[in-house]
């Protein structure tokens, strides 16, 4: 058995490791945000089991990447996979090399990139210039790869941005914010994102260089990666603006009145808030009419404007809701055709399930929970500058 202590890692991936089937995986304590394990052998499909770890992983938005293949060399030493993954991460940042049987305390972000670059033990941690890169050599010449934290909570609006970060393929780091709890009023993530509003991310290598980048709105943040990526976002002003006027489209309408369609729902759920039968009609209809709109501009068009863009992945995660938002998907046919097309891609379909497993039941919180959370999440009015 080897010991691999990891820390800022916590009981989501003692979770992930627990649940592949084939992982001989001793949790031996959870706490303080530090996770030790007692890693012993995996099953004789060494790479079936490497890729299930990995598939996990990717699953849980802990990493971005794929497991490296066993047939890199030197992988198969005496030493597991995982754990001589979990000690090239060490090695990476700076502890001892992977074949001292010893205890690793590995940095989550130090782990992850070096995960996300695909690695082996043949990795070195490049502490110059920008923060967040990993230089990896298998043979096939030096590679970078970044980090991206994105500060997010498994809604329509940090959806459009984890479907984004899989069709760009972009290394990134899922941090959660849950917004039902009142994490969005921590003062470290209102100097991220000062509308109080998840997601966010903060680039740590951004292109050309230079300190981190913090971006909130989902409208701006797709726009960002984008152009990072080069990838879904024409740069022909003609092409370009075709996809930036359905982007600020969805930004001012279908996002909010949606979102006010929804809230008006579960209002009038409660006795107390009165007679809401103007809002509720209000908010439909619009929602109605939206869904119009979308269902007119597809109907002799495959996407909504020109090729696959960021404007389909904005406007994809709130169409989705069509059920919960009381709508008959039947009534609009080309709406449906292109959410049925859109959820076939399986980056969409990877973006979509990133969190499921971080949503609650409010049925099991108590009641003074319950209280707290009311009393911190409505009727919220202007904050008060800092005193300076």
């Amino acid at each position: 058995m080897l010991g691999v202590v990891i820390a800022g890692l916590g009981d989501r991936v003692a979770t992930a490791l627990a649940e592949v089937t084939g992982v001989d995986l001793a949790i031996q304590t959870v706490a303080a945000n530090r996770a030790t394990f007692a890693i012993g052998t995996l099953t004789d499909d060494l790479v079936a089991t490497q890729q299930a770890v990995a598939d996990r992983f990717h699953r849980l938005g802990l990493i971005p990447g794929r497991w490296p293949s066993a047939r890199q060399s030197g992988f198969r030493r005496r030493c597991d996979p995982i754990a001589r993954a979990f000690a090239g991460a060490a090695r990476a940042a700076g502890a001892a090399t992977w074949s001292d049987p010893a205890r690793y305390s590995i940095p989550y972000q130090g782990c992850s990139r070096f995960l996300s670059a695909g690695a082996s033990t043949d990795c070195a941690w490049s502490s110059g210039g920008n923060r967040g890169r990993m230089v990896a050599d298998h043979g096939r010449g030096a590679r970078s790869f970044v980090m991206i934290d994105l500060y997010y909570w498994p809604t329509p609006n940090g959806q459009k941005i984890t479907i984004m970060l899989e069709e760009a393929g972009l290394p990134h780091r899922v941090i959660p914010i849950n917004i039902g709890r009142g994490d969005q009023f921590d003062p470290a993530f209102l100097a991220i994102s000062p509308n109080n509003r998840m997601p966010a991310i903060v680039d740590h290598a951004p292109a050309g260089g230079g300190p981190p980048i913090s971006i909130f709105e989902s409208g701006a943040i797709l726009m960002y990666l984008a152009e990072k990526s080069g990838k879904l976002w024409p740069t022909e002003p003609g092409p370009k603006y075709e996809v930036a006027q359905w982007v600020m489209w969805q930004m001012a309408n279908q996002g909010p009145k949606f979102g006010e369609n929804g809230h008006f729902k579960r209002a009038a759920q409660n006795s107390s808030h009165g007679d809401l039968a103007y809002a509720r009609r209000r908010f439909d209809d619009e929602t109605n009419r939206l869904f119009g709109v979308m269902n007119i501009r597809l109907h002799d068009r495959r996407y909504l404007a020109g090729e696959y863009s960021i404007a389909d992945i904005i406007c994809y995660p709130w169409a989705a809701t069509w059920n919960y938002q009381g709508q008959n998907i039947d009534d609009f046919q080309h709406v449906k055709r292109w959410l049925d097309e859109l959820a076939a891609r399986p980056a969409v379909e990877r973006g979509m399930a990133v969190g499921k497993e971080l949503r609650e039941d409010p049925a099991t919180l108590s009641v003074e929970e319950q209280a707290r959370r009311a009393k911190v999440l409505t009727n919220q009015r202007a904050r008060r500058p800092p005193d300076v």
